[in-house]
């Protein structure tokens, strides 16, 4: 009896539970007509394909070294991901265990033409994934323009009314309070306990922290302003990175305002002030790649001691979880520590260029094969045209068969597109010599990590899979790194 792994997700808060229900009949009566025995599900709700970091799958994936089934069964290719790298990285992992993967809905084999096609599809789910996002941005951009809301929390005093922002007055008295005894000089200490004590709640019915009255009192919206893209983000650039975005869309007076611009002054005068005093923008180089061993992802954090001593950290989001804190200087330092030692080890370092180099000869094929594929729909076009002709020498021209001649003519145009696309990818793919360089110059940058943090993030980006932290150990997996580099085997 072969075991199966189910694998069913949706990345969008517009889906719901009935898509990985509809995901789950079909993977049932499959695996039932195939006789398999399903021995786990695995599923992410609301987890993009764009990356491999979804629990479920990162669990899935866990359990496939324990050779705990011999098929993942997914509805289509685009369940398991959007992007090449991690779906070609992840089914050569699964081949070391004789483990394979199946669609529901794809019919793919392991025949020359089953991996051209498996080759093609991945290809798509990613550029539509791209693609997708771009279109995403280009409409919240355009619904920016004529100044409405492009989705989420409203800030608190406001709701969303026709996709535009209306003051609720009962929140609004909140707001107001905030700034007028900021303005008074009170502090953040002072205003969050006069806030509780009166009993108003943010906009998620939670009590107001440090955290919240920052947000709250540096927001544009309150006088009127409205701003989208104000900073740039990303999983190489989080939202919390501070960096201004020089397009931004601005609009003054778009939204109805709560503070005056007096007012407005006046605290942005003192959070001026407060932000020198405190050196209030901080680096952390960890930020999207750490999470707590309880699965919540950890953000970064700082506070002063009675003595004013300042001691910046990452913390687990859950507040019942007992990993609590850990230093900012330590984790990071440790991290950046194990990943140069493994650069600078001849053994490991070569393990790891052979292995990107593997994967980068995977892509090549996999271009190959789509060129291939597509010089054969053109040889059938050709095949056509040439039918249509003999036609005409017979027959003579007729509107339907000019056409059809001209419909030819665009779709060939448009496969030769496609080799032209698919042929500079192919050329764009690092050789072993290019891959040693940037090795080098990865552990060069580790080493004088104090003064370039900036292409340090990107180094740990390029080669940090995952940073888990628990209450003894932190524990590291790499990307494209064999299976024997320490994971984790110290205590920062």
């Amino acid at each position: 009896m072969i075991n199966a792994a189910v694998y069913a997700r949706y990345s969008s808060d517009n889906q719901r539970d009935e898509s990985i229900d509809a995901q789950l009949r079909a993977a049932y009566e499959y695996c039932k007509k195939k006789e398999y025995r399903i021995v786990h599900e695995y599923i992410d709700r609301v987890q993009t394909a764009t990356n491999d970091n979804r629990p479920e799958y990162q669990s899935m994936m866990a359990d496939a070294k324990k050779k705990m089934f011999d098929v993942i069964v997914f509805h289509k290719i685009d369940r398991n991901a959007r992007n090449e790298f991690d779906y070609y990285y992840h089914k050569t992992q699964l081949k070391k265990y004789n483990i394979r993967y199946e669609y529901v809905a794809q019919n793919i084999d392991d025949s020359p033409e089953g991996q051209m096609m498996e080759g093609i599809m991945v290809s798509f789910a990613a550029y539509y994934s791209r693609n997708l996002a771009g279109e995403v941005k280009k409409g919240h951009r355009e619904n920016a323009h004529q100044q409405l809301w492009n989705g989420g929390t409203p800030p608190l005093g406001y709701d969303v009314v026709d996709r535009k922002l209306k003051i609720n007055e009962q929140e609004a008295e909140a707001v107001r309070m905030a700034f007028r005894m900021r303005a008074e000089g009170k502090t953040f200490s002072a205003i969050i306990k006069a806030l509780n004590e009166a009993g108003h709640l943010t906009k998620k019915k939670n009590k107001f922290t440090p955290n919240s009255i920052s947000d709250l009192l540096s927001n544009e919206k309150y006088i009127g302003t409205y701003v989208f893209g104000k900073v740039t983000g990303g999983r190489s650039g989080p939202r919390n990175s501070h960096m201004n975005n020089p397009d931004a869309i601005r609009y003054e007076n778009a939204i109805p305002a709560i503070i005056d611009r007096a007012t407005w002054e006046m605290v942005r005068d003192k959070y001026a002030k407060r932000l020198k005093q405190s050196n209030q923008i901080e680096t952390y180089l960890l930020s999207g790649l750490i999470s707590c061993e309880c699965g919540a992802p950890m953000c970064g954090g700082r506070v002063r001691n009675q003595k004013g001593i300042l001691y910046v950290y990452y913390r687990c989001n859950d507040k019942k979880c007992k990993v609590g804190r850990i230093k900012r200087e330590t984790v990071e330092e440790y991290v950046v520590e194990c990943l140069l030692e493994h650069l600078n080890d001849p053994v490991k370092r070569k393990a790891l260029a052979q292995n990107i180099e593997d994967h980068a000869n995977t892509y090549s094929q996999i271009y190959t094969s789509h060129i291939a594929g597509i010089k054969k729909e053109i040889a059938a076009l050709d095949r056509k045209a040439a039918k249509l002709l003999d036609a005409i020498e017979t027959m003579g021209i007729s509107s339907a068969i000019a056409d059809r001649l001209k419909e030819i003519d665009k779709q060939k145009e448009a496969m030769t597109k496609k080799i032209q696309r698919a042929s500079a990818a192919a050329a764009s793919l690092v050789g072993r010599d290019q891959i040693e360089a940037v090795i080098d110059d990865c552990a060069f940058i580790l080493k004088d990590n104090k003064n370039n943090p900036d292409k340090v993030r990107v180094v740990l980006e390029l080669f940090v899979d995952s940073i888990t932290v628990k209450q003894t150990t932190v524990d590291v997996v790499y990307k494209f790194a064999p299976n024997w580099w320490r994971r984790g085997e110290s205590n920062p």
